[in-house]
Parts: structure tokens; sequence; C-alpha cells
């Protein structure tokens, strides 16, 4: 079984602070191999906010849930669609993948 620390070790050790447009509403999956939560929102662009590197296309963010957080339902408030947010994420050590991990 799949624990948190396994989700983690899928994306770099640092945070980059980021500024995303926000496309989609959340949803959450999990796995029959994994102990907990993953919520899911999609980006339609990414702007690093050190370089100002900008990535059109769409990004999948994700971060881990625990049961009581999915139950309580307030991950789904986190963003809105056709906002913009700054956050701190880590990327996706697969490469090709645009996805980024959120901390809390």
């Amino acid at each position: 079984m799949r624990k948190i620390k396994d989700f983690a070790a899928l994306y770099a050790s640092e945070d980059e602070e980021k500024q995303v447009l926000i496309q989609t509403g959340i949803s959450a999956d999990k796995t029959f191999l994994d102990t907990f939560w993953a919520a899911h929102t999609y980006a339609l662009a990414m702007a690093d906010v050190q370089t100002g590197q900008v990535s059109s296309g769409r990004c999948c963010l994700s971060w881990p849930l625990t049961d009581k957080e999915r139950e309580a339902g307030d991950y789904s408030k986190r963003f809105t669609k056709g906002q913009i947010y700054r956050i701190k994420a880590r990327g996706s050590l697969k490469k090709g993948l645009k996805a980024a991990n959120i901390e809390g």
C-alpha cells in the first residue's frame, strides 16, 4: 500500500512559488493501492514567480488528503475556476509530465 510519503516522493524536494490560472473544479480519488485520497485540479497556465517563466498548457495540480479532510469537503473550496492563485508547489519528477504537488 502506498502512503502519503510515497506520493511526495513523486515530486521534487524543493518548493517553487508559482502563479496559476485555475481551469477546472476540484475532484478527489483513492486507488486500491493508496492509503490516502489525492485531490486534483487543472491549471490553464503557470508562471514561476522568481524567474517569470510562463508555462502554458494544461497542468495538473495534486495534493494528498486524509480521510478526515476528504469527508469535511473543504478541499473542494481551495481553488475557484477562472481565478489566479499564488502557490508553493513541487514539480513532478516524471519527465514530460506537467504536474505539481501543492504544499498545505
